[in-house]
């Protein structure tokens, strides 16, 4: 799955891969582990019951990494 230009944004901002494919563990949780962190300390809503819109980005950059 292609990526789109904000996913990569973000990521370049956090200093981290923009190209998935042929991940080692250590950059696959380095990604995981910062986008999480990312989410949580900037992605929730001022009701803090759900994402905002800087949330819903980083969940889609979760969910893109791959599975395998």
């Amino acid at each position: 799955m292609a990526l789109t230009r904000e996913q990569t944004d973000l990521l370049r901002r956090l200093g981290l891969p923009t190209d998935f494919r042929d991940l080692t563990d250590e950059q696959y949780f380095a990604v995981d582990d910062k986008v999480s962190e990312e989410m949580l300390l900037h992605g929730l809503n001022e009701a803090g019951d759900g994402l905002n819109e800087y949330g819903e980005l980083c969940c889609s950059v979760i969910v893109s990494l791959p599975d395998d």
